[in-house]
């Protein structure tokens, strides 16, 4: 079974790395004509956020089943 400060430390790093990186790109291909021997494709860079509020809240639980944990260990 996997200990809570494992979980925690978990979300600090990953609360940690959404407040750093906001957001990430990625393209999309898409097929615009496809007719015989003529093949035309439109690819579009897009860009997606993270709210930081994901973040923070991913950090501040992953503090809180870090202190739990050390709780249990005492």
């Amino acid at each position: 079974m996997v200990k809570t400060s494992t979980i925690g430390a978990v979300l600090v790093v990953l609360g940690a790395m959404v407040l750093i990186y906001v957001g990430f790109n990625y393209s999309r291909r898409e097929k615009v004509l496809d007719a015989g021997s003529l093949h035309i494709t439109l690819e579009s860079n897009e860009q997606s956020f993270l709210p930081a509020t994901f973040g923070a809240l991913a950090m501040i639980s992953g503090i809180a089943f870090i202190v739990v944990g050390a709780k249990k260990k005492s």
